[in-house]
């Protein structure tokens, strides 16, 4: 008996401790989870590219030197026919841009040159332009402006070789242009002997082109050079020379003359003889004379060449130079055409330019590019 109450007593006992714990929220816990800590996934990125600075391009600077007040110089053999519409288009081209200018004529005589030249230095030119009739004197007279510090450049012309150095040496091809007559005479087969009424014993345009018509004539055997004549670029020279020719018995059946007033002289002697119809004239030239004698049927091809475009080209590059813009090339041969009678029209560089024609000039003065629209 004694034990049974000692075990409902213990019961008793242990009932009442679980209730109290239960009250007292002492109730066993459950050892909490730790869960392991997971590494943040980094998403992709894309590289990002350090920004390439541009370079920068620098302004293009205008010329600091300013032309007032500057005055420029030319000396050439005289005031007719080429040179006549040469200094018409220098002094166009200067007083576009306010420049002084003025002249020297020489009579094609060397001495006068170089004193031309030397007046000029004495007057303090801010630049010449000189055609000489020999590359002599041109070579002495490029070293006489080179000592005085005064730039030169060579129009039409050659320079022998020496320590004179012109800033530019400017003119058309004139080998190049009797090398196209000769190439002419022979694709076209318009005859088999040349007479060649050229200028003026050692003037450079005058033995270039007399070179040329040698050089394909034993090239291409098509002709023969049968005689050259100088003319002195004179139209009575020029008939003197061809009725002394005819009257000699040469057989000939083509004549180039080596400008408009040998061509012009030629034509009027073979006029006079009756062989107009017989012999075939090429000039080379294209100037006022040559587009009548187009015109009224006498003249069946010439290569063209403006000495107002030369001039004009000339004058904007001396302009350039004087403002530190170097010539795009040193050496400068302009473009020359082949004419016909059927296309002179179209085709030919007037001699005699006007003011539409300098924005031509200066596009060919800076880059060499001739755009006629």
């Amino acid at each position: 008996m004694k034990k049974i109450s000692l075990w409902i007593l213990t019961v008793i006992i242990c009932t009442s401790l679980v209730g109290f714990y239960s009250l007292t929220g002492c109730a066993p816990v459950e050892e909490p989870v730790v869960e392991e800590p997971v590494e943040p996934v980094e998403e992709p990125v894309d590289p990002v590219e350090e920004p390439v600075e541009e370079p920068i391009e620098e302004p293009v600077e205008e010329p600091e030197i300013s032309l007032e007040g500057m005055e420029t110089g030319y000396v050439i053999p005289s005031l007719e026919g080429w040179f006549f519409h040469w200094e018409n288009a220098w002094t166009m081209m200067m007083d576009e841009y306010g420049v002084d200018t003025s002249g020297v004529l020489t009579g094609w005589d060397p001495e006068e040159e170089l004193s031309g030249v030397r007046d000029m230095i004495i007057r303090d030119v801010d630049a010449i332009v000189l055609t000489s009739t020999n590359p002599d004197p041109a070579q002495m007279a490029c070293q006489e402006a080179n000592d005085a510090g005064i730039p030169i450049a060579v129009d039409s012309s050659s320079v022998a070789e020496g320590p004179g150095e012109p800033f530019l040496d400017i003119t058309f091809d004139y080998y190049d242009m009797g090398e196209l007559a000769g190439n002419k005479i022979a694709e076209l087969e318009l005859g088999t002997k040349v007479i060649h009424m050229a200028g003026i014993p050692g003037f450079a345009p005058t033995e270039d082109q007399d070179d040329a018509l040698k050089d394909v004539a034993e090239q291409t055997g098509a002709y023969e050079l049968v005689a050259t004549e100088y003319t002195s670029y004179a139209t009575d020279e020029t008939i003197r020379l061809m009725r002394d020719t005819i009257a000699a018995g040469v057989e000939f059946d083509v004549v180039v003359g080596c400008a408009q007033e040998a061509a012009e002289g030629a034509i009027e002697a073979l006029r006079g003889e009756g062989m107009l119809d017989d012999v075939v004239v090429i000039s080379v030239n294209a100037g006022p004379m040559d587009v009548a004698n187009f015109e009224a049927g006498n003249l069946e091809y010439a290569i063209g060449q403006s000495p107002g475009l030369l001039a004009l080209i000339t004058g904007s590059i001396t302009l350039n130079y004087l403002q530190g813009i170097e010539p795009f090339e040193q050496e400068v041969r302009l473009p020359f055409q082949w004419l016909s009678a059927e296309d002179y029209e179209e085709e030919i560089i007037p001699w005699e330019v006007d003011e539409t024609w300098i924005p031509i000039a200066e596009h060919y003065a800076l880059t060499g590019e001739m755009i006629i629209e």
